[in-house]
């Protein structure tokens, strides 16, 4: 899978190379802070769904806490095959750890989909706070296969 990060200034999400360039094989990612509305890039992305993110904000038990994920499935109104929300926590206790911890589930929620591409987007985060996201995607993507038998090709 190839993992793109957006970190722009400026600019709005329909811009540059994230929703207007992405596809139905790409997964979107926007980050959600715990007991804030939705801002940034996820209040530009919903806009674009019509308000399908916060419809289904509302509806389940997602709050932006750390590790909670939300998937929409091929949301009308993106060319995306899924638009996922991941929780960083609290805005006030931000740290470099849940940004890693956020990226990291973002994209364990994909990995198995079948996507060919998931673009996170990082707008209104500094170039350190992406890098320590990439670390977490990393981290999140390493498996240990040394010793395993040759798997099926539909794995």
């Amino acid at each position: 899978m190839q993992i793109g990060f957006v970190l722009r200034r400026g600019a709005s999400a329909s811009e540059g190379s994230t929703l207007s360039d992405a596809s139905a094989s790409t997964a979107f990612a926007v980050a959600v802070h715990e007991g804030e509305g939705l801002a940034g890039a996820a209040a530009e992305a919903d806009s674009a769904v019509g308000g399908a993110l916060s419809r289904a904000l509302a509806a389940g038990r997602f709050k932006g806490a750390k590790s909670q994920t939300l998937d929409l499935i091929a949301p009308a109104g993106l060319q995306v095959g899924r638009l996922v929300a991941f929780g960083l926590g609290e805005a006030e206790k931000l740290d470099d750890l849940a940004i890693e911890q956020g990226a990291a589930t973002a994209y364990q929620s994909v990995k198995a989909s079948g996507l060919e591409t998931l673009t996170l987007d990082f707008g209104g985060f500094t170039p350190g706070q992406a890098a320590r996201a990439a670390f977490g995607v990393a981290l999140a993507a390493y498996r240990f296969d040394k010793y395993r038998t040759t798997e099926k090709p539909d794995k």
